[in-house]
Formats: C-alpha cells, sequence, structure tokens
C-alpha cells in the first residue's frame, strides 16, 4: 500500500506560471485544463495566501508512472479509533515510535518541478 497524503499533494501548486504553460501547448485538452484550475486557483490564493493551488488528482497516476519524483519510505500506519480528538485521523509513525510492523510506503515529499513537467508532457500528447 502506498499513501499520498495531503501534505504531499499541497506540495505540487499550480502557480500562475504553469497555468499559462498549459495552454501554450496548443491543444484543446490542455487549455481546457488551465481554464478549469483557474478556479481552485482563486479560492487557494484568498483562503491559504499560496502562490497555487494544489493539483490533488494526478498525484497518485504520477506516481505510478515516476516513483522517483516522490520521497517516502515504509512505515506503519494506522487509522485513530480511540481517541475523541483525533478520531479517523491517519498516524504515520515517520521516526519508528511505536513497534507496530511496517504496513505502507508514506509518500512525504515530492519534486513539484518534475511533477509538472510530467503533466505538461501528458497534456501535450492529447487531443
Amino acid at each position: 500500500m502506498t499513501l499520498l497524503p495531503l501534505d504531499v499533494t499541497h506540495q505540487m501548486r499550480s502557480t500562475q506560471e504553469r497555468l499559462q504553460a498549459m495552454p501554450s501547448l496548443g491543444n484543446a485538452c490542455s487549455i481546457a485544463t488551465a481554464e478549469m484550475l483557474e478556479f481552485p486557483e482563486e479560492f487557494d490564493l484568498k483562503k491559504y495566501g499560496w502562490e497555487g493551488a494544489p493539483l490533488h488528482g494526478p498525484c497518485v497516476p504520477a506516481f505510478m508512472m515516476k516513483p522517483e519524483i516522490f520521497e517516502g519510505r515504509q512505515i506503519n500506519v494506522s487509522v485513530e479509533t480511540g481517541s475523541s480528538l483525533a478520531l479517523r485521523m491517519t498516524v504515520a509513525d515517520w521516526w519508528k515510535i511505536t513497534d507496530r510492523a511496517k504496513n505502507a510506503f508514506y509518500v512525504r515529499n515530492g519534486d513539484h518541478v518534475a511533477y509538472y513537467d510530467l503533466l505538461l508532457s501528458c497534456l501535450k500528447n492529447l487531443p
């Protein structure tokens, strides 16, 4: 099992520069993708103060296509069931605090430049 948490997908932000690169590919899919990403861009800029909106969905296929652009390791991951404060939260034992068996590859970082290069490469090949 592999986990790509929001901590990683939030690193993959669609900045203005990246959004502008999409339509320049000159096909309908790249233009439509840029237009679809402009809406959450405005929301996230206002809400989080980030330079761009995270692009969550393509992280899984990107990991499947080029796992080398992500960093992680085998750790124990569990879901909290006994705490009212953290109920249903994912608990990742990154520092091996517990003696629990490793049960997942937990992705902790990603190369956002390589991620968008891959995305643009894929968009370029669409109609």
